[in-house]
């Protein structure tokens, strides 16, 4: 695996949340900007295919770790109702943000992951954005 490009929430998030402000979140008990105490599972994989290899960023440091904690399946972002700079981060921007920014990318050595809590699927107010959230996971032209 070459390259990994990760969407979600609070499950997947390197390092997003930290980037919008400017390290002052998350709070204790996480650490590193982690809603972890310690680097979160899709870093760990990187890590087990890539040891020593620390080009794997948040997306918002100019790497490919999309996720941010708090995003819903759609455009929305739970965490954007306290803080305003996370408004409007949900999954579907991710997809948008990764589509608009880059390069495709060869899908024999490249793992997309798609994780976030079924909370944000059970309980979204607007459950016909999991509708467009799948439509824009099955067509590669909407991610790369």
């Amino acid at each position: 695996m070459s390259k990994l490009f990760v969407f979600g929430d609070s499950l997947s998030d390197g390092g997003n949340s930290g980037v919008l402000t400017g390290g002052a979140f998350t709070p204790p008990p996480y650490v590193q900007n982690r809603y972890s105490n310690g680097p979160v599972a899709v870093e760990q994989l990187w890590q087990l295919f890539n040891p020593g290899d620390l080009s794997f960023q948040p997306s918002l440091a100019g790497g490919t770790n999309y996720a941010i904690g708090g995003s819903t399946s759609g455009q929305e972002n739970d965490v954007g109702l306290y803080i305003p700079t996370f408004a409007g981060l949900g999954m579907a921007s991710q997809l948008d943000a990764h589509a608009a920014a880059g390069p495709l990318f060869d899908p024999s050595t490249t793992l997309l992951r798609f994780c976030f809590s079924e909370r944000r699927l059970l309980f979204s107010q607007h459950r016909h954005q999991c509708r467009d959230l799948h439509r824009r996971c099955w067509h590669s032209d909407d991610i790369g």
